[in-house]
């Protein structure tokens, strides 16, 4: 890979993404805030680059249509440039109604989909384990929502990013759907237990549930959709999906959750 555009390359994942492509030496395109630039401007970014990286979903307060509008810009740029796509999907993202992919004229670009489990890591914000951690960073009580004793797994920033770099280095996985693995699960207890042990506080859990659970999914429909995805993403990936452990061992689960909570705690959050 020579040369790459990193769209929304100051959220979390996009600069960890920037810090890999140029590690190996790939030149990198970065695009700040596409949804304030032209397409005009984005197709022009997107001249001469090999593959457009781009992230949806992966936190809670990213909105739909906002999202189907930066795919489809994203597409038309790699059909005119000639690029290829790799593009990130969280555990947020809503049940699609329809494929953007399909609105494109033209010969439609080589695509890479990756399915990611939910990111954390210190510059990492807006999903669900961000906001347990920060609450027990502070000392307040920490309410969970979803079952806490419920195995899941969780992908540590720097690692998500390695897997997916290493994942568009290859040929063979574009037009295809793969799940980037942390190879290993835990619970929300054992990990809020784990960043609590790095920095000497015992947990206090609150679980939402019971009649609190109940009122939550009748009277807030976006909450009511965000637990109902968040739950599913404890299940094992589609059969036409693809699954990649990667070549190199994650940080393991205790090692991440201090990380994150002791950086969060230097930046004062």
């Amino acid at each position: 890979m020579r040369k790459a555009m990193v769209v929304r390359a100051g959220s979390a994942l996009g600069s960890e993404l920037m810090k890999r492509l140029e590690a190996q030496g790939t030149e990198v395109t970065a695009v700040f805030k596409p949804g304030k630039r032209t397409a005009q401007e984005l197709f022009d970014a997107a001249e001469g680059a090999d593959v457009i990286f781009y992230g949806t979903h992966l936190r809670y307060d990213d909105e739909p249509e906002k999202a189907r509008r930066l795919t489809e810009t994203v597409m038309e740029a790699a059909r005119r440039s000639g690029a290829k796509v790799v593009r990130i999907d969280g555990i947020y993202q809503p049940p699609e109604e329809a494929d953007p992919w399909a609105d494109t004229s033209g010969s439609p670009p080589s695509v890479l989909r990756i399915q990611s489990p939910e990111l954390y890591g210190a510059s990492v914000k807006n999903t669900i384990i961000y906001y347990m951690l920060k609450k027990l960073a502070h000392g307040k009580k920490v309410t969970t929502l979803g079952s806490l004793d419920a195995p899941r797994e969780y992908l540590y920033l720097p690692d998500a990013a390695g897997r997916i770099v290493e994942l568009a280095s290859w040929e063979s996985a574009y037009g295809q759907t793969w799940n980037i693995r942390s190879g290993s699960e835990v619970s929300l207890r054992q990990l809020l237990q784990a960043a609590g042990e790095a920095i000497g506080v015992k947990p206090i859990l609150e679980p939402i549930g019971g009649w609190k659970l109940r009122l939550l999914h009748r009277y807030d429909t976006r909450i009511s959709g965000l637990l109902d995805r968040y739950e599913l993403s404890t299940q094992t990936q589609h059969k036409d999906q693809m699954a990649l452990m990667g070549t190199v061992p994650v940080t393991p689960y205790a090692i991440g959750a201090a990380e994150t909570i002791r950086s969060m705690m230097a930046r004062k959050e």
